[in-house]
């Protein structure tokens, strides 16, 4: 068995299954970023009413926007290619080319899309819920 084929860390190499987690993981990205236009433009379309749900997907889908952004970035940092212009900013140390600033920040914002999603969510619920409108209870005279 040949030493570059197995699934071990040598000298820095990436994993096998570290390769499948970044492809798994772009993946996912493309399933939430065509879930996340489904339901905006669904609201859009059908509760253009509803000013708490369009508030809501709104910032779903600047905060998915802005999530996109991120991770293009962390895989530019994580990939770093020689013909990208720096404009002489990454040889002076500058902080916004930090790469785990691109990380955190897409972990950050990926919290944020969840919780987005959360009140989206309930938002849609609570519309639901006063839809419903049943018929008022009377009193159970004479049940017995």
């Amino acid at each position: 068995m040949a030493i570059g084929s197995t699934p071990f860390v040598f000298a820095g190499e990436e994993t096998a299954i570290a390769l499948l987690a970044s492809r798994g993981h772009l993946i996912v990205a493309f399933a939430v970023v065509a879930a996340a236009v489904w339901l905006v433009r669904l609201i859009h379309d059908r509760y253009a009413e509803n000013r708490a749900l369009l508030t809501a997907s709104r910032w779903l889908a600047g905060l998915v926007a802005l999530q996109i952004l991120l991770g293009v970035q962390t895989w530019f940092t994580r990939f770093p290619q020689t013909t990208l212009p720096t404009f002489g900013l990454r040889s002076t140390g500058h902080w916004f080319f930090n790469p785990e600033l691109f990380r955190s920040g897409h972990v950050l914002v990926g919290a944020f899309v969840l919780a987005a999603s959360a009140v989206l969510a309930l938002e849609a619920w609570r519309r639901a819920a006063w839809a419903f409108n049943p018929a008022p209870l009377g009193q159970m005279e004479g049940a017995a």
